[in-house]
Formats: C-alpha cells, structure tokens, sequence
C-alpha cells in the first residue's frame, strides 16, 4: 500500500530536531502568505494602477510602522512565559496597548497630512488610527498561541486578515471605490479580534505550560485587570522586543515612506511591484523573530555553522529570484511594469542581507545575555535602522533615484550584522551570558 505524501513527511519530520521542525512549519505557511500578498498587490495593481498601488504601499507600510511603535514590543515579551502567563499578560495590557495606539496612530498620520505628505484620501487620518489600534491589539491576542510553541496556529490566524482583505479589494474594483482598500485592513483586523480563539479555552486540558516560557513565574501571582505595577513591569521588561523589532520593521518599510515623500505615488507603486518579486526571499526574515527568539531562551545555538547552513540554500534562490522578476513582471502586471537589471539586483541582495540580519538578531535577543549589554547593543542597532536608515535613504534617493532605497538598505544591514556579530563575541569574552540558562548546543538550520 503506498502511503500518502502526509505520512513521509511526518516519516522525515520525526528525524529532525524541534527548531527545523518549527521553522519548516512556518516557512510552509509563509509560502502561502506570499502567495496571497503576491495576488493583493497584483489585483490592486492590475484593477487601480500605479498611482493608486503606491498609495497603498505607502498606508500599508505606515500602519505597520506606527503600529509597531504602539505594541511597546509587549507582543513579543508576552510570548517569552508560559501560556497561561501570557493570557494574564495580554489581558493586562489591553489598556495601554490602547492608549498607545491612540497615540501613535494618530501623531504618525496627522503629521504627514499636516505636511501635505500623505496621498489624498478621505479620512485617511481615521482610518490609520483604526489600522493601528485594531493590528496591535490583534498581535498580543495571538501571542500566547505562539508561547505555547504554536506558531502554526497563530500564523493560521493571520492569514485570515490577508483572505478579508482581498474580498475588499474586489469589492472596490467591482463598485469603483478604492476607499475600500485602506479601510479593508483595519476591518480585516477587527473581525479577527472579535472572534474568539477556542485554542484559550482549552489551556488546562492539553498542559501547555509544561516546560515552555523562559520567564516562568514572573507573572503567575497577577490578576486579570491592569494593576498599580504592571505598566512599568510591562514597559521596562518589552522595551528590547520593541527596539529588535523596529530594527527589523523600519528597514522594510523606511524605503517605501521615503519613495513615496519624493518622488510620489507613481514611482512607488512600479518600486513595489518589483519587490513583490524580490520580497519572496525575506520569507525567513519574518519568520526567525517569532520562532527563534522563544526557542533560543532554551537552547544555545552554533553561529557560523547555522548561517553557512542558510546562505547554502539563499544564494542559489536569490539567483533564481534575480533573473526570473524582469521576465515575469510584466507577464504578470503588464507591460507598464517594467524591473531594470540594476535596481533588481540592488533590491535581492538587500533581501538577502535583511535574511541574515534577521537571524542573527533573533538569536542575539533570546541568547539571555547580560540586560544592560542587550539594551546598548539594541539601542546602537536601532538608531542604524532610524537615524541611519532614514538618512540614507533620503541622501540616496536624492542623489541617485529610486535605486538608491535598496542600496541604502544594504550598506545599513551590512553594519548592523557587524553590531550583532560583534556583540556575540563580546559577550562570549566578557562572560556576559546569564549564569542560570543551561542549554544545550544545536544548528539553528539542522540538516
């Protein structure tokens, strides 16, 4: 009898270790993310055109940019405990989460839009405001899932909010109303935080605080309910989560804020069509910072083997990518798109670069060293990807077109794989790693 294609795969799974386990999962997963997110940009573009796609881009890439700075990083910090520790937490900071995303949605969109930098759309203020509170509430609700090393689970979640979207998409194309693409994603958030995710319920019964969290116990005492000592606990405890990912999050998104404030809609709608190519290779980008950081508080990892392990299977899959996007750019959004040589190639080894960056990064933040290192080595490595990264962008940009945002990007992920490689060095030499963490040494890309 033959067995089916379900049956050796969990054959081949059964050999491997818990990381590559986690990792292939997801990245599966993410697969079909960009499969969605490759046919929203290809209906919105093909049904509304370049100006209106580079609008889009430009609220996409703000939401989350303000909505990251509104998370506070707690989404990540409450994934580190254990389960029923992380429903406590996420619970607890429903206000503040609230609070800050009133705030920074609304100073993030107003002041643009005082400056006469945002696209002209009506209530474009309002509807960035509902974007940001709705996604960053909805990212601390899914964080417990991923606590409890379901990150399946909760990327499953996600998708959702990509499959509602794409029905407000046909909805304005078919009605004539390209409002409905922005307030589609602030919608699509909503729905999912109003439904309730069984899997909670169930928290008891299937033992899922057996062995996970790496800060068990912290927060096992609190009660449901904000208290008098759980804003600063949760501010002090989150904040290298929210410098790690910013880092990470303003290098994917400056450029695009950047095009877009000079040289307009048009040009960003053709840059993005072309990184719709190109982003296929930051899947692991994405994907590293919600699976490694809570599996790296438990084990220790091999640098250079496991980043040789991921440049083997990179290289020769950017190479595809580089010479495959002028072909199938405008076999797929018409002949109006076009992907110079040039600016693709500057466009995959950004990717590429922000692949590695992304990995070293994750381990770094879960590898438990000393908490005043980490928050120095953070604080340096996000006034790169602010400071650096803005400034760049904008010089080269001015001078050289839109090629200089990826070329830009580049030169700031090359110093901040630098930062990071030289804080596990000095950190190894200095005995900075925390004495209580027994782990043991592994491959973060098993083979």
């Amino acid at each position: 009898m033959k067995k089916s294609i379900f049956a050796i795969l969990k054959e081949k799974l059964q050999g491997v270790g818990e990381t590559k386990k986690h990792l292939f999962a997801v990245y599966s997963l993410q697969i079909v993310f960009v499969l969605l997110g490759f046919l929203i940009n290809l209906l919105i573009a093909r049904f509304f055109g370049k100006e209106v796609f580079g609008e889009y881009s430009y609220f996409f890439s703000l939401g989350i940019i303000l909505s990251t700075f509104a998370s506070l990083g707690i989404y990540k910090f409450i994934s580190t405990h254990k389960f029923s520790e992380s429903v406590k937490l996420y619970l607890q900071s429903v206000p503040v989460l609230i609070a800050s995303s009133l705030v920074f949605g609304f100073l993030g969109a107003f002041v643009p839009q005082w400056l006469n930098l945002n696209p002209r759309i009506s209530y474009f203020v309002i509807i960035v405001v509902a974007y940001v509170v709705f996604r960053t509430l909805f990212l601390s609700k899914i964080s417990p899932l991923r606590a409890a090393h379901k990150f399946v689970q909760s990327n499953v979640i996600s998708l959702f909010s990509r499959v509602f979207f794409l029905l407000f998409i046909v909805l304005g194309w078919l009605y004539d109303l390209k409002i409905l693409l922005f307030v589609g994603l602030p919608i699509s958030f909503l729905l999912l935080l109003l439904y309730p995710i069984p899997f909670y319920r169930k928290q008891e019964t299937k033992g899922l605080d057996s062995g996970l969290g790496s800060n068990s116990g912290l927060f096992s005492s609190l009660s449901f309910g904000l208290n008098e000592g759980i804003f600063s606990v949760l501010i002090f405890s989150s904040f290298v989560f929210l410098l790690q990912d910013l880092s990470f999050l303003l290098l994917f998104h400056i450029d695009r804020l950047s095009i877009e404030y000079i040289l307009g809609s048009v040009v960003l709608g053709e840059f993005n069509a072309i990184s719709t190519f190109t982003n296929v290779i930051r899947i692991s980008s994405g994907i590293f910072p919600l699976v490694l950081i809570p599996l790296a508080a438990s084990k220790r990892y091999k640098i250079r083997k496991s980043l040789f392990s991921l440049l083997l299977f990179l290289v020769p899959f950017c190479a595809v990518v580089l010479f495959a996007t002028p072909i199938l750019l405008p076999l797929f959004f018409g002949s109006a798109f076009q992907a110079p040589f040039s600016l693709t190639l500057a466009l995959v080894v950004s990717s590429l670069l922000l692949v590695v960056y992304s990995f070293l990064s994750s381990l770094f933040l879960g590898r438990k060293c000393e908490k005043k290192f980490v928050r120095k080595v953070l604080l340096w490595d996000f006034a790169l990807s602010f400071i650096g990264n803005i400034g760049l962008n904008i010089w080269f940009i001015m001078a050289f077109g839109v090629i200089g945002a990826p070329i830009a990007t580049a030169v700031v992920l090359i110093l901040k794989s630098g930062l990071i490689l030289w804080a596990f060095e000095h950190s190894k030499r200095n005995n900075l790693l925390a004495s209580d963490i027994q782990a043991k040494e592994v491959e973060a890309v098993e083979s």
